[in-house]
């Protein structure tokens, strides 16, 4: 069992981090793409030490401040998941709207083959009636 002077001093370290990071990177610039400000919505330094704090527990017991570490990481988690689901979205919506010319393309070629085989049987019907 933990003493509570360890629990003390690990919840003041967690304190530390909390207050240290503020949850996000800030997009500087108004040229900034919603892809930017999401990627920069991401916790990653906040991740980063709430989880070294966690591993650095080492004791195999089970502490109260693990709890709590465990359920900021998994909000943090959670978070970080809805931005990165987001630009996968944006991302998606480029590469599908990129796709639409050529599908454009590739239907007008295909109208146009249609037209000259069509050409082709036709004068090929009249050269064969002479």
């Amino acid at each position: 069992m933990p003493s509570s002077r360890d629990t003390s001093e690990r919840l003041a370290r967690l304190e530390q981090i909390l207050s240290r990071t503020d949850g996000a990177q800030t997009v500087i610039g108004d040229t900034a793409n919603p892809a930017e400000v999401h990627l920069g919505s991401i916790a990653e330094e906040r991740i980063r030490l709430l989880t070294a704090e966690l591993h650095g527990a080492g004791s195999g017991e089970d502490e109260p401040a693990d709890a709590l570490l465990m359920k900021l990481l998994l909000n943090e988690y959670t978070a970080a998941l809805g931005h990165l689901r987001a630009v996968a979205r944006m991302s998606a919506a480029i590469v599908d709207g990129a796709a639409a010319p050529m599908r454009e393309m590739e239907r007008a070629v295909h109208r146009s083959l249609k037209g000259v085989d069509a050409r082709v049987a036709d004068w090929l019907a009249r050269s064969n009636d002479r």
